[in-house]
């Protein structure tokens, strides 16, 4: 479920800077995959992402979309680390690297 809700968020920003680039079709994306914070119930927990299951959940999100027939590269780095970003908060160390398209 994790990766389902990981695929989602990175396909938004695909589109999302797509569309800033004025890309027609997105060709390749290059992601850096780390860990995930999520809260339940109050309780947050992180959670690894399955570069296997979100590739899988990339490819079918992206149907009918202008990164329909991108390839999706998944890099894993050897450590796992949250970043900090304004606020205070955390950001889970999940990033879209690269875009690729025309």
């Amino acid at each position: 479920m994790h990766d389902l809700l990981a695929a989602k968020e990175i396909i938004n920003e695909i589109i999302e800077n797509a569309n800033k680039n004025n890309l027609k079709k997105v060709s390749k994306v290059v992601i850096e995959l780390g860990q995930k914070k999520y809260a339940h119930g109050g309780h947050e927990h992180m959670e690894k992402i399955n570069p296997e299951n979100l590739e899988f959940n990339l490819n079918l999100l992206a149907k009918n979309t202008i990164a329909e027939k991108a390839k999706f590269v998944i890099k894993k780095p050897a450590r796992f680390a949250l970043r900090s970003k304004a606020g205070g908060s955390d950001k889970p160390d999940i990033l879209v690297k690269e875009i690729e398209g025309e």
